[in-house]
């Protein structure tokens, strides 16, 4: 069933953090494919010098990775922000929006300002796909 125009309860949130998620995503990809390209050689003797560990490039091809997830997660939320039948799909991605992220921050000791944001991110995303249903 579809909601159209006003009636979808949830539809705000969906179509915020959405648009979110794709900035993020896009930012997180290209901040992750450029830090890999300096990884490389011309620049990897000043990598080594600052003593980058194989951590450093797990945590680079991570936020790639997230970045992606956020992306899609981003294009489906403004996409299905008025299809209820979407509703549950969407809920279950913000879950592991939030397992990626809780995850990332235990593996990688990150926990920052910055990470409660994206911690508050999916909860909004959850509360706009759970009005929906």
């Amino acid at each position: 069933m579809f909601y159209y125009g006003d009636k979808a309860p949830g539809r705000i949130f969906l179509l915020v953090t959405g648009i979110i998620y794709i900035v993020v995503g896009a930012l997180g990809i290209l901040g992750g494919l450029a830090t890999i390209e300096l990884m490389q050689s011309p620049w990897r003797g000043m990598w080594e010098r600052l003593g980058t560990t194989t951590l450093n490039y797990y945590f680079v091809v991570y936020s790639v990775v997230v970045g992606l997830f956020a992306l899609y997660m981003g294009i489906l939320g403004i996409k299905h922000r008025n299809n209820r039948d979407y509703a549950a799909y969407l809920f279950n991605l913000g879950i592991l929006a939030i397992i990626l992220d809780v995850g990332g921050n235990f593996f990688f000791s990150t926990l920052s300002p910055t990470s409660l944001f994206f911690l508050g991110l999916p909860i909004c995303y959850m509360v706009g796909a759970h009005k929906n249903k």
